[in-house]
């Protein structure tokens, strides 16, 4: 909530007043996400929280302000909130010589804000004002650059691209909400899937697609890398591209178990990993690995309700390696003046940027390509592992 009132006081608190506010506000809320996963952990019992009652009773539609949290939520609150004061963190020093620093802070505030209340929110309605929330700030970040042209048509394709999708996810929520008579994802879930129409699934997969970069999907992901530094680790990491993994996950029942999943997934990482294999930029080659990845876990969503369990490990991994190899691909084209061109790069050492960076994109590139003992092999093992004993 905190995050959310900052873009209202921003101009008060100035430069200063808003970096210390935004961090102490995402230190909150990270120490509060790891205790909520330490109590669901131990506890195992789900919890139900109303905060402001009744927002639409209209005949048989009764939809409230209420947030619910089990494991599945607190496993992506602790990833959100954690990345997310990481890049607050990092925003302060890589932005201190921009004029708009305050405007900065608050809208990656607000857009943190949106994602844990897509991330917390019991119903499918306010799901979709977090995921349509999480869409206005990506395209105020993306085109945060408004002066330079191609940052602007950048932040307009990523909005269009995801305005299709949005639109049939929203057709989804009025189909479910038609077949099942509720839109919680408790009383949704408890239907059986025979009963649920084709079309519902379609939509629902199209959602997703748009906002996790599926292919046909996944053409204003590359393109995103024209925002700052800190908007490609907090958007293209843990937060907007992993919103339609988290939504098929949640909807897992429904989700689970299609070969049309599996397919879309096997295509998108198998086109983003040779596009990326050709590229020259560095943050469009973290862009295309991001797209790969999101395929893993597409493909593993589709694999039954233990893929829906990797889906998400893989996610957490994920966010973590590849935010750190945003973060050091950010320091490393500080040093170089800003320039992105790897083939650039000839005679680039420790002495240009620093050991801490240069340990740090090893340890992001290992996990990446799953190394062995790293995160990223074991969340990588397992959905290879449950591929195999589909096949």
């Amino acid at each position: 909530i905190f995050c959310g009132a900052l873009p209202m006081v921003s101009r008060n608190l100035g430069h200063r007043g808003v970096t210390v506010f935004s961090i102490l506000s995402l230190t909150f809320a990270f120490l509060s996400s790891a205790a909520i996963w330490v109590d669901l952990y131990i506890g195992g019992s789900p919890v139900w929280l109303n905060l402001f009652g009744a927002w639409i009773e209209v005949g048989t539609v009764n939809v409230s302000w209420i947030f619910y949290y089990d494991l599945l939520t607190a496993h992506m609150l602790f990833t959100v909130t954690s990345v997310s004061l990481a890049v607050h963190i990092y925003a302060t020093v890589y932005m201190r010589s921009d004029p708009h620093l305050s405007l900065f802070m608050s809208y990656l505030s607000l857009f943190t804000f949106f994602m844990l209340v897509y991330v917390c929110s019991d119903n499918l309605l306010g799901m979709m004002v977090g995921w349509e929330g999480i869409g206005v700030c990506s395209y105020l970040l993306i085109g945060y650059y408004s002066h330079r042209l191609a940052a602007v048509k950048s932040a307009q394709k990523a909005i269009l691209v995801n305005r299709v999708s949005d639109g049939m996810l929203l057709w989804g929520v009025v189909w479910i909400w038609y077949y099942t008579g509720s839109l919680e994802y408790d009383l949704v879930l408890l239907n059986e899937t025979s009963s649920i129409s084709m079309f519902i699934v379609l939509s629902v997969l199209v959602g997703a697609m748009g906002k996790s970069a599926q292919i046909l999907f996944h053409v204003w992901l590359a393109d995103a890398m024209e925002g700052p530094t800190p908007v490609s680790a907090l958007i293209h990491a843990a937060t907007l591209v992993t919103a339609g993994i988290y939504l098929m996950v949640r909807l897992g029942p429904i989700m689970t178990g299609s070969d049309l999943v599996i397919l879309v997934g096997c295509l998108t990482a198998f086109m983003a990993g040779v596009f990326g294999f050709f590229q020259a930029d560095l943050k469009r080659v973290i862009a295309f690995s991001t797209c790969s990845q999101l395929g893993y876990m597409m493909v593993s969503v589709g694999l039954g309700e233990f893929g829906a369990e990797a889906s998400m490990t893989h996610l957490m991994t994920h966010a973590s390696f590849k935010a750190a190899l945003f973060l050091a691909a950010g320091v490393v084209i500080t040093s170089v003046g800003g320039n992105q061109h790897m083939a650039r790069y000839g005679g680039l050492s420790v002495s240009h940027c620093s050991i801490f960076c240069f340990l740090t994109l090893l340890i992001g590139c290992l996990s990446l390509v799953g190394f062995p003992e790293t995160s990223g092999f074991y969340s990588k093992e397992a959905i290879l592992n449950l591929s195999y004993s589909f096949l």
